[in-house]
């Protein structure tokens, strides 16, 4: 499937959008208490993602997408405040602008796309939700079911930092289907990307990271790691060119030498011939 068709695929139905519905305004959080857990896995992670996403769609000039961490989807019509809080995620064919003011959540009776990718980054209090392992509460569906059957991503990927596991979901006919992930990664075909986890050090920090990488292997750098490869090229480069001048001066070193023992062979031989001429020798009889 090309780009285009994804993102004409991803379009939510014309019928969906119906006017006279809650704007992003009028929707703040339904829970005073919903508010985001401090950590320092969730956000490092989430702009580890975006950062190298953002390098690698814009190096291919592609303008019209979303790159969201942390914000709210309402999902439901009937109850407008309803809403899911996605780790993070990709939605295609949009843009992080919405009637000329920027995002404060993710409405889906005013987008035009359903998002393309979710993550959620495991805990042990989210974990079975995350998972589809929980039931209804309330008649509130879980965001299991909200990504599956409301929303209906086609790629929801949940990412275990503490264990370092990556699970990774494809959704069929029927809902998700588990995707086998080996260790080189998960691939998503219509993004030419995969993810993988990367043990390293990102923001200070070493662990298990969930990384962007391309069809040929090779992890999508972030902008300090792309910084450092320019300046190890550049030392390389600097390397490369002392080196050929070291090279250029011995080289001109030895042909001066050369030269030298030329000129002396040839004034020895001359003086030799000198030699044998006053003695009246014939050098031709010699």
């Amino acid at each position: 499937m090309t780009m285009e068709a994804l993102m004409e695929h991803l379009k939510y139905p014309e019928e969906d959008f119906e006017a006279g519905l809650p704007t992003m305004d009028d929707l703040p959080s339904e829970y005073p208490e919903d508010k985001l857990v401090p950590d320092t896995v969730h956000p490092n992670q989430c702009s580890l993602l975006t950062e190298c996403l953002l390098l690698q769609l814009k190096a291919r000039g592609l303008t019209e997408y979303l790159i969201a961490e942390d914000l709210d989807i309402h999902f439901d019509k009937d109850h407008p405040h309803r809403h899911k809080r996605p780790d993070w995620f990709l939605a295609l064919g949009t843009s992080p602008v919405y009637n000329a003011m920027n995002r404060k959540s993710y409405l889906i009776w005013h987008e035009k796309v359903r998002p393309y990718l979710v993550l959620e980054i495991l805990s042990k209090s989210t974990e079975k939700e995350d998972l589809g392992l929980t039931d209804t509460r309330d008649g509130v569906p879980t965001k299991w079911q909200v990504y599956q059957d409301i929303l209906k991503v086609p790629n929801y990927v949940c990412f275990d930092s503490a264990k370092g596991a990556l699970k990774a979901f494809r959704r069929g006919p029927d809902g998700y289907v588990p995707v086998a992930v080996p260790k080189s990664g998960v691939w998503f075909e219509e993004l030419e990307l995969g993810l993988r986890i990367w043990s390293g050090r990102y923001r200070e920090k070493d662990g298990p990271w969930l990384r962007f990488f391309d069809h040929e292997d090779k992890l999508i750098p972030t902008e300090a790691e792309e910084k450092e490869r320019e300046r190890a090229e550049k030392v390389q480069e600097r390397v490369e060119k002392e080196r050929a001048i070291a090279r250029e001066s011995k080289e001109r070193a030895e042909k001066k030498q050369a030269l030298a023992r030329e000129s002396k062979e040839r004034a020895e031989k001359e003086r030799l011939l000198a030699i044998l001429k006053a003695a009246g020798i014939d050098p031709g009889n010699v």
